[in-house]
């Protein structure tokens, strides 16, 4: 199920609103930098819903014995490899977009993968990532700079 958000700038607080009942409303200050946007946000059943289709896939094939970490590291960056070798000599709107597709989601299925290796929850990392990339680049240092956080 995906549910759509908006986002308002209350002061230092953010408030994020569904737009469909039940309205749930989070007041997170992290996210001050956003004056206004709606987003998209992938529900945690739809991830456990992508899980469970890639468990069975991998496993109906038997080859649960080959995704150990590494290899599962290894083909991520082979993925994007094959995402990046999209874009080379090209400029970016000449991509196609039907192959940007199937090689992002080749990256993300093994990203999960090795998420469920290690009992990762993909939503809670993924948050704890971001607000920890909040505190490395400050709006009032980062906006609109390209700089590393250690050069901000």
């Amino acid at each position: 199920m995906h549910c759509l958000f908006t986002i308002c700038r209350l002061g230092r607080d953010v408030q994020f609103k569904s737009s469909f009942p039940p309205k749930k409303t989070l007041n997170l200050a992290w996210f001050d930098f956003i004056l206004y946007i709606k987003i998209i946000i992938l529900d945690m059943s739809d991830i456990e819903l992508v899980m469970n289709e890639l468990l069975k896939f991998r496993n109906d094939r038997d080859w649960d014995q080959f995704h150990n970490p590494k290899d599962l590291a290894l083909a991520i960056s082979v993925e994007a490899g094959e995402l990046l070798e999209l874009f080379l000599w090209k400029d970016p709107d000449n991509a196609k977009v039907d192959k940007v597709k199937e090689e992002l989601a080749d990256v993300l299925a093994y990203s999960f993968l090795l998420a469920h290796k290690y009992g990762f929850n993909i939503k809670q990392i993924m948050l704890e990532k971001i607000t920890a990339n909040g505190s490395k680049y400050p709006v009032d240092k980062a906006k609109g700079n390209a700089k590393k956080y250690n050069e901000l």
